[in-house]
């Protein structure tokens, strides 16, 4: 294949890889980690979730008690609520963030839920690795998603809704995108990681059963089809494509014999 169809098909894959969405693999701690009723798989507070998960034609793989490279490398999303909550379980080792930190720079997405600052050292060993900080408490009202549906993890009617979390941490972080705030506090964020997605709100309660409502259910959706925003295309690729093939007519012109 010569140089110029090599880049032809290239660019033609790039196109057609836009936009294509497949079902994750999902997976996450059990009760000797997260508190029993956040089980996402046996939990009582996670039927909603379980129901997503199933009517989204997604996987929900065994839960683990410890962070392992070969753990992640079968899944797509790991989500975890906060850590020790409630409980004597061990925050991540060194061991977990390591292999936890590979997995997402490779291309993995992270949906981290925490709590408020009394659980900083649970929460923050799963987001310091990220450059993500637990900073405060937020108003125990007021929690709202953003308002911009350009966001895909805000989309279908999550932008501008409330969220029903019942006391927040406030997060603080580098370059990110603001998901939720509460009386101008960001308490939700998404940040590209190496080829990977970590997506972090400093509340738990929003996803219980109790508590959850149809925007927090549908932001839950949109994070297990969250694909990892790519640097564009250039607006003039089309073109490119165009010259690109009548060059290659051209040379191909130029070698035939007369």
């Amino acid at each position: 294949m010569t140089m110029t169809r090599k880049l032809i098909v290239t660019a033609m894959a790039l196109i057609l890889s836009a936009g294509v969405s497949n079902a994750a693999t999902i997976g996450s701690f059990d009760d000797t980690r997260v508190l029993e009723r956040r089980v996402l798989n046996t939990g009582a507070d996670r039927d909603v979730l379980r129901n997503a998960i199933a009517d989204g034609g997604h996987t929900l793989a065994d839960t683990t008690d410890v962070l392992t490279a070969q753990y992640l490398n079968g899944l797509d999303v790991f989500y975890t609520s906060v850590l020790a909550f409630g409980s004597g379980s061990p925050i991540l080792s060194s061991t977990e963030q390591d292999a936890l930190v590979s997995w997402v720079n490779g291309g993995g997405i992270l949906l981290s839920t925490g709590e408020i600052p009394f659980f900083r050292a649970s929460y923050e060993a799963v987001l310091n690795p990220f450059g993500i900080e637990l900073v405060g408490q937020a108003a125990a009202s007021g929690s709202v998603w953003a308002n911009d549906p350009g966001i895909a993890l805000l989309s279908n009617g999550v932008a501008g809704s409330d969220l029903t979390d019942s006391g927040s941490g406030v997060l603080a972080t580098g370059m990110s995108t603001t998901l939720a705030t509460n009386n101008g506090n960001v308490i939700g964020l998404s940040k590209v990681f190496g080829s990977g997605l970590v997506i972090a709100i400093g509340d738990s309660n929003f996803l219980d059963d109790q508590f959850i409502n149809p925007a927090g259910e549908q932001f839950f959706r949109n994070a297990l089809n969250a694909e990892v925003p790519a640097v564009p295309l250039p607006a003039g690729l089309p073109l490119l494509l165009a010259g690109l093939g009548a060059f290659g007519v051209l040379r191909s012109r130029r070698k035939s014999p007369s």
